[in-house]
């Protein structure tokens, strides 16, 4: 599992926006872009050993998520860059 750093020095770049599936989000604790563990919901083919095929993953704003760096919890709308007032 990679070292991830966190805490962003006065003197360090803040790392760049997402701009795909995570675009606009940021942990409001520590200010990492990714990855984030989020509850999502789909379709799978299930045998007794395992998963075969599966659909579409779908969540909201009201989907379980938490920060991988630093293991903030909440949901996809607290993690929305826009929802976290000014820093």
């Amino acid at each position: 599992m990679p070292d991830l750093e966190i805490p962003i020095g006065k003197d360090e770049q803040e790392p760049e926006a997402n701009t795909n599936c995570l675009e606009g989000m940021k942990c409001p604790a520590c200010g990492s872009r990714e990855p984030f563990r989020i509850q999502m919901t789909s379709i799978f083919t299930i045998y007794d050993d395992g998963t075969d095929e599966y659909g579409d993953t779908e969540w909201d704003d009201e989907s379980y998520c938490d920060c991988v760096a630093c293991e903030h919890s909440g949901t996809v709308r607290d993690f929305r860059e826009e929802n976290q007032g000014g820093e």
